[in-house]
């Protein structure tokens, strides 16, 4: 990193985050952004704590993006001790895209000056609870990109529902700690769907869903091209199955989609479902399925549909193998297929 930082006064990109590369000095990052004037996407290693780089923020005049980074190295039991430390951060004035790594309430507040100008956050490696979500959510209505976890909750997807009008993808990954709480139901995603129209892709982890959810997707989410909703399999908690009536209405009305992914619970769609998803896949290109279907006739009917999909995956899948090789026979454009436990049934003796 030194070499790069003496030699070259044109780079633009800096990626090293995610990565075991930990022998770097926050004066070399402050030298090559001395040096590089058009410097506008630097990606860090969380090996470098945050606190150590006001230099380095403060020459980067053209960074637009910054990712990586912590906040381990000032963390004492005196809690006002991390807010002393991080009150020197001053992000560059052009950025608009973030991703701090491990950044927890206590140092929150160095991303309040710049929230207002953000396009493009990402929260999914921070330790923030649900209304640390929403206290800085509701700072950020420029938003076009948001990655989350879904301990943002409905309540967090309210605050983005009445603040990121023009949000066009929006990530919810799963919470791999569930005692920090905060679940992504209908509630969330109704909201979601009746406020933000501008949005294009919606990835989302949900306790529960309802028909009616989906229906709400498919008449105020037009401009729906990328949709993936995973169901986790939460018995305890009762959920509106089957939802072939909700798949209809979200297809049917989203006619932008190119990738639909659906993973359910079994009983989360009959065969009647499968029938509509061929019906009204017109234009997708990429689908995944998940524990859909009751019989070969479902998939039979789906066959049936799906003129344009190139790729098709199945996980929990209940049908034969017979009707797997028929159905991609039918399907036409069909160009790779993955199939996880379908049924052997009788065929295998």
């Amino acid at each position: 990193m030194h070499e790069l930082a003496l030699r070259n006064t044109v780079l633009e990109t800096l990626n090293f985050h995610m990565t075991e590369l930990r022998a770097v000095h926050c004066t070399d990052l402050e030298m090559i952004a001395s040096r590089c004037k058009d410097l506008k996407s630097v990606k860090i290693s969380d090996s470098i704590d945050v606190g150590s780089m006001v230099g380095f923020f403060s020459a980067a005049l053209s960074l637009e993006e910054f990712a990586g980074g912590s906040f381990n190295d000032h963390q004492d039991d005196d809690r006002d001790i991390p807010r002393i430390v991080y009150d020197n951060i001053r992000f560059p004035p052009r950025l608009c895209s973030l991703g701090l790594s491990y950044i927890t309430q206590q140092e929150m507040h160095i991303i309040f000056p710049s929230a207002a100008y953000l396009t493009h956050l990402d929260l999914q490696y921070t330790f923030l609870n649900t209304e640390d979500h929403c206290d800085l959510l509701r700072r950020c209505p420029r938003l076009r990109v948001l990655q989350v976890r879904n301990v943002i909750g409905d309540q967090g997807l309210d605050v983005v529902a009445d603040t990121c009008k023009f949000l066009k993808k929006l990530r919810i990954e799963r919470e791999e700690d569930e005692e920090q709480g905060g679940t992504v139901t209908q509630r969330g995603v109704s909201r979601i769907g009746q406020e933000c129209s501008e949005l294009e892709y919606l990835a989302v982890y949900v306790s529960n869903i309802t028909n009616e959810a989906l229906e709400i997707l498919g008449t105020f989410s037009k401009n729906l091209s990328d949709f993936r909703l995973v169901l986790l399999d939460n018995k305890e908690i009762k959920t509106d199955l089957p939802l072939d009536n909700g798949v209809q209405a979200l297809l049917r009305g989203c006619i932008k989609l190119r990738r639909f992914a659906l993973y359910l619970r079994q009983g989360g769609l009959t065969d009647v479902g499968m029938e509509y998803i061929g019906l009204h896949s017109s234009n997708v290109v990429s689908m995944l399925l998940g524990y859909v279907g009751e019989s070969d006739a479902g998939l039979a009917a789906f066959s049936r549909g799906c003129p344009c999909l190139k790729k098709l995956e199945f996980r929990g899948c209940c049908f034969s193998e017979t009707a797997l090789l028929v159905a991609m026979k039918k399907l036409k454009s069909l160009k790779y297929i993955w199939v996880q436990g379908h049924n052997i049934g009788s065929e295998w003796g």
